[in-house]
């Protein structure tokens, strides 16, 4: 007899006590185990336990307690009966996720005190009582305990519940909990049984089991068929494939006589063996017989599957990874990641066969119809895992046992077990059914035409989507699909229905009875049918095949051609709203690149288009608001939000996207939180400084929700950050304080004391969160104390600027501010304006700032009377000047205000970034409901942005239409170009793009356009000179060193710098000084140069070296010689290192003297010099210190001292890097010195971000010394700046070479690539201009399949 019954299971445990009997109750989770609570059999190790079955008959039985937990309070007790027990079917663990809310149903039945009886023999004996009601799962989150609320609101006294402890608690049929004891409001309290086995990790560390003890009561549940299952009612998100393996399945309604197969599948999942290959031939019916085994239900079993399918269209690597990680994704509870890639999909394997008290199995259908050799990649075969623990196995089918030849020698795939399938009787019965059909279909006209379509597609088609193929009716194509094909072909579930072959073998059928004519006239027929809907711009009617099976057809035949002509800004929207984000049109483009370019006729007009269209979409999402993705999450678009956060170019900002969703959504979805969290620590690309800031910022979340370890991440963050610790440790003290409080208050004592005079006033004030956070100033204000009064206003100042930007002005602590208003005068406080009340403030803003000449009024006012909910608009005010304000009215919760300012914001991008801001604040406000119409606005800004071509772009492009002749369209984009930055903001991106398009102006004899731009800066004589400088390089390059344009220019720029006089603007002043003689001398005013050198500090060494290069350009070989002699010899230096600067820029003189063809006259001094040099001295950071001098040497011809001055580079260092800067030996040294692959060896030593900066310098300074040869391998290490490297080089060789054109393009668009692009093929500026928006495209753009392709 079986129990089924809820209350069969129940049990009485009876424990001997001191005294009597101790009862207690329990479950049976299975025919002879029970589950019941740790201290009702304390003391005993057996007992005895009264089983009724359900029925009138009642047994007792012996027990013996074989689990007890070390810290939950349940126990398993294992029953031993002499006589014959009822089976029962093993009861799974019931899962409730941590994240879950709301209310659970419940059941539990147990034996309590109030339910004693007594007989009129005086036996007592004790009835059951049933309890139902609801678990309020917002309770109890930190001990992670199920509260059970009656429903019948009875409430008895604790004692009256005494036998109820180890009663199972009931959900959905599966057992979640015990209870353990009665909660002081008469209620029960129960613990989680899956915190038992580790699947449910309560905050409280007291609530969790130890992991050696969770494994042996994992391991001994699951001997008698106990395993965890999560609740119906909390299902996980199912993974997007699951519909697809439920439509194969689904094609076998009827499974029968496979019941032994089925079983063996079950029998390998669970067992031993990790591999088993299962092979059979065409229409044996292994699809559907794994296919029904993967969408079954198998307790205890998890099952991933992918089917490789060519008639639909799923062969790709790609897919398989896609499929793979988002059902392991599931499994996890976690969101797939956004590029599913081998490397995410075996992290997520590493853990999915892991997870406690399941089996794992991966199924892959079908290995011998992946066409990787065709479709240039690796084969699926070679993807799946050879690391596979004691519960994870992997089943492939096939046709053959053959394994791929790029899958390794050892992998398992290779000697596992191969099983043959014998055919199904039902699947061959069908087959010869159909192949009958087949034959007489194909001699009828209609049908004919109807298979070849389906056949040459290699994809599913609606009968609309044939009609227009073949141009017939539809209604004739319905009917003959509907009707004449039943067994041939096979409809798809949607709207509208499209059909497939039944069988890819009937395909080949088809295809072996074609003649070569009818093949390539329905193919051709296919791709005008494609390029029809492309030349109509993709609309939203667009069959679903051209988004999804055409372009795996397309790259599977290597037709880039026709995959380029495909791609267009419309396609690219339509590929977005139907697959939620860019990475399916940037995939095909990245296809059709790397087709074109391996092709040997490549199409540069196509690589071009791909590749600017790809930089498009690149740029699109490297320019996103970083909290756009959060905006998407918080207004319930969430995979949408998160998948955008993972597509972001910047990685800062993708990690920081990524963070902020993850910090929003702890609340409600924990584990996707969690993970999100962590993914954010791990994105690649940022540095240091970056790094540490997002680590300790995701562990205050994690802390803030009882996450273990999250303390002990952000201590390691901090205190692990080397040298730099002082620096790291401003920038998270606030967050580090929460988190670990003492730490922290020694550390920020530590980094105050250790700080130089000069940084200390720093650190005093951007630690001053911290203190507050811990609560206690006052160590703050003695720090402060201590401190000159110059550096204690600093330090003020500083401290009430970083309480406003975490919180507004509301946030800055009042004695800080008292502070400051009590020691400094009014007239020395002007720029605290936005820190005070609104009388002082505006006091404050009518008082010169006498003491701050490089004080921007005007934007002080602006930020200051925002700050004060005043509205500080003037006439002409600049985007920077509003945005400014808007980021002000909104941190100090003027909301109205803010979104009027940004609306005047011109750059729509800027304004974007405003307008999701104050979307955000609004969610959080009393208004909500306000913040669609700015959602809307911001939309609106972003698809503006995605519509204006970079100023850059439209720059570099007008230099090379110049260049070519082609000024019909040089012409049109420099006037583009020139519109976009006058209407742009002055942010730093705009500011460095405005400039781009001055030189390029300038170069192009367009000297108005420079004067134009320059005017916008009149309030800036920084950037105002530095695009002087830009033009008249510009003019330079032109080889024209005596036109009026440069003589204005340079008139320009020595105007400029006799106005400035400001001194905080000196170190400016002689940079520019520096350029301005650089250009006279390039001009040939030696004379000029000669004077403006002299007007500047003898200190100066780059004075010298200008000075020296006057010499030389008036032929004063001994006054050049004289200055070299001076330099090295007679200045005063304070240090070894000074004097080792002084050398070595006298060394460099020499060589520029040696190049000039003066070498005997510098033999002695470099003999002098090397004579004199100290071998031991480095320079900062332990930087080589004598490259100049070693190359002066060797251009000398003083071989032993070049030898030995050679050999002190073996203690040194040529590159060294920290925080977001590095220091190198000057480029032009070790490229002379020919040292650039120790250099390219020392540099990938350092973070990523700055080891890919110093390297690109380092391909450029070889370029430009003609080691185009060298150069390569470092270009092919580089990642983010090949595709720029690879157009330098280019661009430095004459003609170009077309192999770096095309690998340039096919890694990216730069714009550096367009002039060698002009000069092997002019019409790609044509392409370019019309995908810039510069002409309209020709009437006829699009043409039908393109010649070569196959």
């Amino acid at each position: 007899m079986a129990v089924d019954s809820l209350a069969g299971r129940c049990a009485e445990v009876l424990v001997e006590q001191d005294g009597g009997t101790g009862y207690g109750s329990g479950l049976r989770l299975a025919t002879s185990l029970v589950v019941t609570a740790g201290h009702v059999v304390e003391g005993s190790g057996s007992a005895r336990v009264r089983l009724s079955g359900g029925g009138a008959d009642e047994i007792i039985v012996t027990g013996r307690t074989v689990w007890r937990g070390a810290r939950l309070d349940v126990a398993l007790v294992e029953l031993a009966p002499d006589v014959h027990l009822d089976v029962v079917a093993p009861m799974a663990i019931g899962v409730v996720p941590d994240e879950a809310d709301g209310r659970l149903p419940f059941t539990a039945i147990g034996f309590p005190r109030h339910q004693s009886w007594t007989d009129t023999d005086t036996a007592t004996w004790r009835d059951s009582d049933q309890i139902d009601g609801l678990i309020p799962l917002g309770s109890s989150v930190k001990r992670g305990r199920l509260l059970l609320h009656r429903a019948d609101g009875r409430r008895l006294e604790a004692r009256d519940w005494s036998g109820f402890s180890g009663a199972g608690v009931i959900c959905e049929g599966l057992a979640v909990g015990v209870v353990v004891e009665s909660a002081h409001s008469g209620g029960l309290e129960a613990v989680r049984l899956a915190a038992v086995i580790g699947a449910y990790e309560p905050r409280a560390e007291g609530e969790r089991e130890p992991e050696p003890s969770a494994t042996a009561a994992r391991e001994l549940l699951a001997s008698h068929g106990v395993v965890p299952e999560p609740l119906r009612g909390q299902e996980r998100r199912r993974p997007a494939y699951e519909a697809m393996l439920r439509q194969y399945a689904a094609r076998c309604a009827e499974l029968t006589g496979r019941d032994r197969e089925l079983a063996d599948l079950l029998a390998f999942a669970t067992g031993p063996d990790p591999y088993l290959v299962l092979v059979a031939g065409p229409w044996a019916g292994k699809t559907s017989l794994v296919t029904r085994f993967a969408t079954g239900s198998h307790p205890g079993l998890d099952v991933v599957s992918f089917v490789i399918s060519r008639r639909d269209g799923q062969m790709r690597v790609q897919q398989f990874h896609r499929a793979m990680c988002d059902q392991l994704a599931t499994l996890l509870g976690e969101f797939p990641p956004a590029e599913p890639d081998a490397a995410a999909f075996l992290s997520l394997w590493e853990r999915a066969m892991r997870i406690p008290g399941r089996s794992l199995l991966l199924l892959v259908d079908g290995l011998d119809e992946n066409d990787y050799r065709e479709l240039a990649e690796p084969s699926i075969a070679a993807q799946l895992p050879t690391a596979l623990g004691p519960a994870a196995h992997v089943l492939v089918t096939s046709r053959h046992s053959d394994v791929p030849l790029d899958v390794d020698g050892s992998h398992p795939l290779r000697t596992c077990r191969r099983q043959v399938l014998t055919p199904f009787p039902a699947a061959t019965s069908l087959l010869l059914r159909a192949r009958q059909e087949l034959d007489q279909v194909l001699a009828e006209p209609v049908p004919r035409t109807v298979l070849t379509t389906l056949t040459v597609a290699s994809g599913a088609l609606s009968s609309s989507d044939i009609a227009s193929i073949v141009n017939d009716s539809a209604l004739s194509i319905r009917r003959t699909l509907e009707r004449g094909l039943s067994r041939v072909v096979e409809p798809r579930p949607g709207t509208p229905t499209r059909y497939t072959l039944a069988h890819d073998t009937l395909a080949v059928a088809v295809q072996e009875d074609l003649e070569p004519e009818e093949f390539a006239h329905t193919r051709t027929a296919i791709d005008g049918w494609a390029l029809g809907f492309a030349a109509a711009g993709w609309p939203g009617d667009t069959p679903d095949y051209l988004t999804e099976a055409y372009p795996t057809l397309l790259l599977t035949e290597g037709a880039g051609r026709t995959l380029a002509a495909l791609a267009s800004p419309e396609r690219r929207a339509l590929l977005r709203r139907r697959t939620n984000g860019d990475l399916a049109a940037l995939s095909e483009l990245s296809n059709a690149a790397r087709l074109l370019e391996a092709a040997p006729d490549c199409d540069l007009t196509l690589l071009t288009r791909v590749s600017l269209l790809r930089k498009r979409i690149e740029d699109d999402n490297f320019t996103m608001p970083s909290t756009y993705p959060l905006l998407l999450v918080r207004l319930g678009r969430a995979e949408e939000g998160i998948q955008l956060a993972r597509a972001l170019q910047n990685t800062y900002v993708q990690a920081d996207a990524l963070l902020a969703i993850g910090e929003y959504l702890l609340d409600s979805r924990r584990t996707e939180a969690r993970n999100l969290i962590h993914e954010a620590m791990a994105v690649p690309g940022r540095l240091p400084l970056e790094q540490t800031a997002h680590t300790v910022r995701a562990a205050l979340a994690l802390a803030r929700h009882g996450e273990p370890g999250a303390a002990d991440i952000a201590c390691r963050a901090v205190t692990e950050s080397g040298d730099e610790r002082g620096w790291f440790l401003t920038t998270v003290a606030d967050a580090l304080a929460e988190i670990d409080p003492e730490l922290t208050r020694t550390l920020i004592e530590v980094a105050i004391e250790g700080a130089d005079t000069e940084d200390r006033p720093d650190f005093c004030g951007l630690l001053a969160p911290a203190f507050a956070v811990l609560g206690d100033l006052d160590p703050l204000l003695q720090h402060l104390a201590d401190l000159d009064l110059v550096g204690r206003k600093r330090a003020l100042l500083t401290a009430c600027s970083e309480h406003v930007a975490k919180g507004g002005r509301r946030n800055v602590p009042e004695p800080l501010l008292t502070a400051l208003n009590d020691e400094f005068p009014a007239s020395e406080l002007v720029e605290s304006a936005i820190y005070q009340d609104e009388d002082r403030a505006r006091h404050l803003l009518a008082l010169p700032a006498s003491d701050s000449p490089d004080l921007d009024l005007v934007e002080l006012a602006y930020t200051a009377l925002a700050a004060h909910g005043l509205d500080p608009r003037q006439p002409g005010a600049t985007d920077e000047l509003l945005a400014d304000a808007t980021t002000s009215a909104r941190a100090n919760d003027h909301l109205s205000l803010a979104l009027s300012l940004a609306h005047d914001i011109a750059n729509p991008g800027i304004r974007a970034d405003h307008l999701t801001e104050i979307a955000l604040a609004l969610l959080d406000s009393d208004t909500p409901q306000d913040a669609a119409p700015v959602v809307r606005e911001a939309e609106a800004a972003l698809d503006k942005t995605r519509n204006t071509p970079p100023p850059t772009i439209l720059a570099a492009f007008a230099r090379a239409a110049g260049i070519a002749g082609r000024t019909d369209l040089g012409t049109p984009a420099l006037a583009l170009a020139l519109h976009t930055v006058l209407q742009a903001g002055d942010d730093t991106r705009a500011t460095w793009e405005a400039r781009a398009v001055a030189s390029a102006a300038t170069g192009l004899g367009n000297l108005d356009h420079a004067l134009r731009i320059a005017d916008r800066f009149a309030a800036d004589q920084i950037h105002r000179i530095d695009t002087f400088l830009d033009a008249a390089r510009a003019v330079e390059a032109q080889g024209d060193h005596s036109s009026a344009d440069l003589e204005l220019l340079i008139a320009q720029v020595a105007e400029g710098i006799e106005k400035s006089t400001d001194p905080s603007m000196s170190g400016w002043r002689t940079r520019v000084t520096h350029e301005l003689i650089a250009l006279h001398l390039r001009a040939g005013h030696a004379d000029a140069a000669l004077d403006l050198a002299r007007r500047l500090d003898k200190t100066d060494l780059h004075r010298c070296a200008l000075e020296f290069r006057a010499h030389l350009l008036s032929d004063d070989i001994p006054s050049a010689v004289s200055l070299i002699r001076e330099t090295a010899l007679a200045m005063p230096a304070s240090s070894p290192q000074d004097i080792a600067r002084r050398q070595e820029q006298a060394a460099a003189m020499i060589v520029e003297m040696c190049d000039s063809g003066h070498q005997p006259l510098c033999r002695d001094v470099t003999a002098q010099l090397a004579g004199t040099a100290d071998p031991d001295v480095t320079l900062d950071s332990g930087l080589w210190a004598r490259p100049w001098l070693t190359a002066a040497c060797q251009a000398t011809g003083l071989t032993e001292d070049f030898t030995r001055l050679l050999e002190t580079l073996r203690h040194t260092v040529l590159v060294t890097g920290a925080r977001y800067a590095t220091n190198t030996v000057p480029l032009e040294a070790v490229v002379r010195l020919r040292l650039w692959d120790r250099y390219h060896a020392e540099a990938r030593r350092l973070n990523g971000v700055l080891a890919e900066a110093v390297l690109t310098d380092l391909v450029k300074a070889m370029l430009d010394a003609g080691f185009l040869t060298e150069a390569l391998p470092l270009i092919d290490d580089l990642q983010d700046d090949r595709a720029d490297c690879l157009a330098l080089a280019a661009a430095v060789t004459s003609p170009p070479p077309v192999d770096l054109v095309k690998r340039s393009l096919a890694h990216g668009f730069a714009d550096d690539v367009i002039a060698p692009l002009a000069a092997l093929e002019p019409a790609c500026l044509q392409e370019i201009a019309v995908q810039l928006g510069v002409i309209q495209p020709p009437a006829e753009q699009v043409t039908l399949r393109a010649p070569g392709d196959v």
